[in-house]
This record gives C-alpha cells, structure tokens and sequence, in this order.
C-alpha cells in the first residue's frame, strides 16, 4: 500500500536526520496515488445526481434572492415617487399666491416705466414687459411635464419582465432632472425652496439607482 510506504521513506528520513517530529498525516495522504478513485465522474450517477441537485439549489436560491432584491429596489422608487408627487402637488397649490406676487410685481415695473417713458413706446414697452415675466417665471409647463414623466415612469416600473427597463428608466428620470432644474430656476422663494429641494434629492436618488440596474 503506498499509504504505509510513504510513511516508512518520511520516518527513515526522520531518523537519518535525527529528527524528533511525527510524520503529518495531510502530507503523507497529499502524496502521488495515495488517494486514488475507480470511478470517473461520468460513471458515479449517484455523484452527478448530488452535483445536479446542488447546481438546481443555487441556481433557485440566486433566483429568489433576485426577486427580493428586486422587489426591495421597487419599493424604494415608488417610494421616491410619491414623495415627489406629494412636492409637486404643494408647489401647485402654491400657484395662485406666486401668480398674485408675479402681477404685484409687474404692476411696480409698469409704474416704473410710466414715469419714465412718453406714451409714445409705452404700450410696446409693457407688452415686451409682460412677456419676459411671462417667459421668465411660468412653472406650469414644468409642472405639467413633470406629472407625465412620473406617471409614465410608474408604468415602466411595473414591467417586471422587461430587460430593458433599467435604460428606459434611466432616460426618463435623466428628463425628470431636467424639468426639475428648470422649474428651480424659475420658482424660487422661500416657501418652494423645500418642496424643490425634496423633488431633486429623490429624483437623484431615482438616478443612481436606476443606473445600478441598467
């Protein structure tokens, strides 16, 4: 038996070289031939069926946690969403009184500029006046396209088996983004600044999440 051999050639080493230590079983059994099979792996079908149940387990075990991961990753956004929705829903409520302090506004610089232009240029004047307020601070398209883009991201979100929703995510809250930055620039005061605020942080906090998953 080559076990008993090996351990007969390590023990008259260890001797010759008046040595005191035992000889280490894990070696003697790392040796060449001490551990030797009959049976290929194609010819043990007992071992091929365990592999073959083992393979199966992980593969449903990855499967479920997948499935967890991604249930978890959707209640996040949905969450984000609504608390975009909820922002979005106070700034326009809030509407009215920005639209009454725009037209306090103007009225100043109307009277402004009567005082110190002639009748002649005044109406074109206040007309061009009214535009760029207009232009300058009307949210509502903002608002509006906001709405669609929510409402068009939830419908994506529920397309659990769509492997292209990561990118169609991603493309729709890059445009989120976009409307949100706008109607920042346009609406600010001091009763917006939170509901904004609330809207860009979950909406990038939508972005790098999507981008994860991609």
């Amino acid at each position: 038996m080559k076990l008993k051999k090996y351990n007969t050639l390590v023990k008259e080493a260890i001797d010759t070289l008046e040595l005191t230590q035992d000889v280490p079983l894990e070696f003697l059994i790392n040796e060449p031939g001490v551990l030797e099979s009959n049976n290929s792996f194609a010819d043990d079908l007992q071992l091929k069926e365990i592999v073959s149940e083992s393979i199966e387990l992980a593969i449903a075990d990855f499967k479920d946690s997948t499935i967890k991961e991604g249930q978890e990753i959707r209640l996040v956004l949905e969450e984000s969403l609504s608390l975009i929705s909820n922002a979005l829903s106070s700034i326009e409520a809030s509407l009215d009184d920005y639209r009454a302090l725009l037209y306090e506004n103007m009225k100043k610089r109307i009277l402004e500029l009567t005082s110190n232009l002639g009748f002649e240029n005044l109406e074109q004047r206040i007309l061009q006046e009214l535009a760029i307020y207009i232009d300058k601070y009307d949210i509502q398209e903002e608002i509006t396209r906001l709405w669609t883009h929510l409402e068009t991201f939830r419908h994506n979100l529920s397309k659990a088996d769509d492997q292209e929703v990561g990118k169609t995510l991603n493309f729709i809250v890059q445009e989120m983004h976009r409307e949100a930055n706008t109607m920042g620039s346009k609406y600010s005061t001091s009763n917006s600044f939170k509901y904004i605020l609330t809207i860009k942080e979950e909406i990038e906090k939508c972005k790098e999440i999507v981008q994860n998953v991609a």
